[in-house]
């Protein structure tokens, strides 16, 4: 292991250092060099919390050729100071968003960063996830491949290869007049020719159940099957698992996934009302899936319902910042907007 994300329990500094010493531990730091850096850490830690006791903190650790690298950053110092604290530990945490601790056999140093609108753009992107020779992070558009008819689908997905303004593409397969095919040859030799099709571009994997607005219903044993042709070919780079009421099919099916290689996305939809907490709520649910990145979509047929959608997923963030979530607008005849926040 030569990185680890971990994200830390809101105000608590004995919490934070452990996450952190568990970190260096995974990557094998000395345990003279854990003890330096974790003292230094406690103090500037302690002051931070002191200042806004609410606020998570996120903790990165990296190994490299030139030492270990931990960075922290504290998002309610960022956007949510407390005004209650002395000046001077507002100040301190307004100004020092992050904190990079690096050491090689005989330096330890700490590097401060001023507050300023590129720290508010690397706290949004200090996740990204690698595919091949390509990167899904924040910002990241996804196109969606909904045509029914095998012709409509490659036309649709050659179009697509070429496109820079998507990162990836989505082939929704539940969609697709002969998903059902699967135990002769259509299914697997259409997958293998959207792959062909797409070129180099990421493909992501995806059966939308009925139940949450996809075309057809189906069981998770069949579900499975069909994620097992993306999976086993390895035509699939991302393989979406659909989180409904079977918890144990699902965390199966992700288990699966990550056995083949495969990113996994952990996604939920809906079509009916809903509010920022249920949202923020629902992805903190699928934290348990241990899948590399979320999804939560919603039928916005009024701005107040892309409103909650939008507040729930920044409501998440703030506490999960290094966990990628992929927004889908869905519109009422079924297209979709997806971005990666």
């Amino acid at each position: 292991m030569d990185k680890l994300n971990i994200s830390t329990f809101p105000g608590c500094v004995e919490k934070t250092l452990e996450y952190i010493k568990t970190a260096l531990k995974a990557l094998h730091v000395s345990a003279a060099d854990s003890e330096a850096l974790l003292g230094s850490a406690g103090e500037i830690i302690s002051a931070i919390c002191a200042a806004d006791a609410n606020g998570s903190v996120i903790v990165s650790a990296e190994k490299s050729a030139k030492g270990c690298c931990v960075q922290f950053m504290h998002l309610g110092a960022l956007f949510n100071p407390c005004p209650k604290a002395p000046d001077s530990i507002t100040q301190k945490c307004m100004d020092e968003i992050s904190f990079e601790f690096k050491y090689g056999r005989n330096v330890l140093s700490v590097f401060r960063r001023a507050n300023s609108d590129k720290n508010i753009q690397e706290v949004k992107e200090m996740k990204e996830i690698q595919i091949r020779n390509h990167s899904i992070k924040p910002g990241d558009k996804i196109a969606v491949i909904n045509e029914h008819s095998k012709a409509d689908i490659l036309a649709r997905a050659e179009a697509l290869a070429n496109d820079d303004s998507f990162a990836a593409v989505e082939w929704r397969i539940d969609n697709y007049d002969d998903v059902f095919e699967i135990r002769f040859v259509i299914m697997p030799e259409t997958i293998a020719e959207v792959r062909k099709a797409l070129g180099d571009k990421v493909l992501m994997y995806t059966f939308r159940d009925k139940r949450i607005g996809g075309a057809h219903p189906t069981t998770c044993m069949y579900h499975s099957r069909l994620n097992n042709l993306a999976i086993d070919s390895g035509a699939g780079d991302i393989i979406t698992v659909e989180w409904y009421d079977e918890l144990d099919a699902a965390i199966s099916n992700v288990e699966n996934a990550h056995k083949g290689g495969k990113v996994v996305v952990a996604s939920w939809c809906t079509d009916g009302k809903l509010c920022a907490e249920c949202v923020q709520h629902k992805l903190e649910e699928m934290l348990e899936s241990q899948a590399e990145m979320l999804e939560l979509g919603a039928v916005c047929a009024d701005e107040e319902t892309k409103a909650s959608l939008d507040a729930g997923i920044a409501a998440f963030k703030a506490k999960y910042a290094d966990v990628l979530v992929i927004r889908s607008v869905i519109t009422a005849d079924g297209s979709e907007e997806k971005t990666v926040f």
